[in-house]
């Protein structure tokens, strides 16, 4: 047979989920030598140039084929150019064929095996997505009945990689996919999961989130006070970059500044507030790396109730249910822009009650706080009953509850939701094993712990069905707990975001990005319910991911 040397340049914008399916150049000096691209996976159109050299005017025509049917037929022609676009075919295994006939009557071909995929998902993380001390870190991607789309999993970050599926599943049908990881000792595993519901391939094909802010470490300060006593305290606090302590017995006062793997800590002045408690006047103080690196004593004299103004808020509303009455509240504020941006925040005030007696026994109609006006923006967090908010600006003296009623029920691995009122667009679940000793499970003689945070568009899902998880995870505790237990909701809520229209724009706006609340959006509210005796759990609104 006549020998001819035909070169395959292969140019496209593809990546595979396993492997770079990228080859620059093929060389035949037999038609019947390499495999064209390497049995690749292909789910995105690539760019195909087959040009034929040193033929002497030898070709009659060259024929390309998918399967059995042909693609091109080019006649007296040394070249072929075609765009082969994979959404126009099924997926799974298939067959491309090169066919050169020759003038003299000759027929050389080949055949080049394919996979054709759908693709789901550009993903891109960076170095610190992953909780330190986390690892076996997975994405995994479900359809609605729970079945598997693809499985990823992630040896080290920063990666970029896309995820595909074998299923053919079209541009506009929903699927979810979940991150995973855990953190396991001798004793103890944590299992950590976000799953990502009602997204489409066509409304949401890319995620990049930032990472959340990750602590390296901590340097502790402990500093002597005078003329602090049991009545005038210190009050503790937790901000971004430092924490704040105070000892009751020897009246020291203890500091937190924290240092990040991802970030710079850019706060150099620190809030202090102090409570008198036979008089409750409010007071407060700055210090900065000076007081702390010269172990400064702090003095109860020069602290200042200037700038300070009192407000309070009516917590008269009860949503009628039986388990836990919680009122809290939180003031947050910022030197400039740069701090809000960061969400570098100075904890101006907390308060807050919790009783399981009926609310008009123990709480008051009112819930009282103290403001520092010298802050340059503010906002604020309040948990009311069934009612939560983080928005910016100080509290309101009044808040409008939305009229949101909420049921859940979970049966195996199917979750019933029914929601009545209009007005939310995102939903959200957190399933775990709590805190308490008498909740977590064990198995085979380790404790497993675990939490899973489900998102989904509130207005058109009234069932979720749980995912089945890849084989890696089977074998994790929490894997083989998920197997043969229920597992426990702990609450389901329904939010609103001013600025956001609807579930896609949330998933665009916050989720692709992992951003930040009040980047986005300067109110947050949502309405919950829970199974639990007592509701006083620790709501973050800031990111999902975290």
């Amino acid at each position: 047979m006549r020998k001819l040397l035909l070169v395959v340049l292969v140019f496209s914008m593809l990546t595979a989920c396993e492997e770079d399916i990228i080859v620059n150049e093929i060389e035949l000096k037999d038609i019947t030598s390499n495999m064209l691209i390497n049995n690749p996976i292909i789910y995105e159109p690539t760019d195909v140039n087959i040009t034929i050299e040193n033929n002497s005017g030898a070709i009659e025509s060259i024929v390309v084929y998918f399967d059995d049917e042909i693609l091109l037929n080019l006649e007296n022609n040394s070249s072929v150019n075609f765009n082969f676009n994979p959404e126009l075919y099924p997926t799974g295994s298939a067959n491309i064929k090169i066919e050169i006939i020759e003038k003299s009557g000759g027929v050389i071909s080949k055949d080049y095996p394919i996979t054709i995929h759908r693709k789901l998902l550009d993903v891109e993380l960076d170095n610190y997505f992953f909780r330190k001390g986390n690892n076996d870190f997975m994405i995994f991607a479900s359809a609605y009945d729970g079945s598997l789309l693809a499985t990823r999993r992630i040896d080290s970050t920063p990666i970029s990689f896309v995820l595909s599926t074998e299923v053919d599943i079209d541009l506009e049908t929903p699927y979810m996919f979940t991150i995973a990881s855990r953190n396991e000792f001798v004793d103890i595993e944590y299992a950590n999961l976000y799953s990502i519901m009602d997204v489409t391939r066509s409304g949401f094909n890319e995620f990049r989130p930032k990472s959340p802010r990750r602590r390296e470490y901590f340097k502790l300060y402990e500093l002597k006070t005078i003329g602090f006593s049991e009545d005038v305290i210190i009050s503790g606090s937790i901000n971004p970059g430092y924490s704040t302590g105070y000892d009751f017995l020897d009246f020291s006062f203890s500091f937190i500044k924290y240092e990040y793997l991802n970030q710079d800590n850019t706060i150099d002045n620190y809030y202090i507030n102090a409570y008198n408690r036979n008089t409750r006047q409010v007071s407060h103080m700055w210090i900065n790396d000076d007081t702390l690196t010269n172990n400064q004593e702090l003095n109860a004299n020069e602290l200042s109730t200037e700038d300070q103004f009192e407000g309070f808020v009516d917590v008269t509303y009860s949503d009628g249910l039986e388990n836990g009455h919680t009122r809290n509240l939180q003031i947050k504020g910022y030197q400039n822009e740069n701090e809000f941006n960061n969400n570098d925040y100075h904890e101006i005030w907390r308060s807050g009650h919790n009783t399981t007696q009926s609310p008009d026994m123990y709480i008051q109609p009112i819930e009282d706080y103290v403001l520092n006006t010298s802050f340059y923006k503010y906002s604020h967090f309040l948990h009311l009953e069934d009612y939560i908010t983080n928005r910016i600006g100080i509290p309101l003296e009044k808040y409008n509850i939305p009229n949101w009623d909420l049921d859940f029920q979970i049966i195996d691995r199917q979750i019933n939701l029914t929601v009545n009122g209009s007005g939310h667009n995102v939903g959200k679940l957190l399933i775990s094993s709590g805190n308490s000793s008498d909740e977590i499970p064990t198995v085979e003689g380790r404790k497993s712990y675990y939490s899973w945070n489900i998102n989904f568009d509130s207005n058109e899902t009234s069932m979720i069905t749980l995912p089945e998880v890849p084989q890696e995870i089977k074998n994790w505790s929490f894997g083989k707990f998920y197997n043969s237990s229920n597992l426990n909701v702990k609450w389901f809520r329904v939010e609103r975001y001013e600025n956001i229209e609807d579930y896609d724009s949330y998933l665009n706006q916050i989720i692709r990005e992992n951003k930040i609340l009040f980047q986005v959006s300067p109110l947050f509210e949502a309405k919950f319910i829970s199974n639990d005796k007592y509701n006083d759990f620790m709501f973050d609104s800031d990111t999902f991911f975290d």
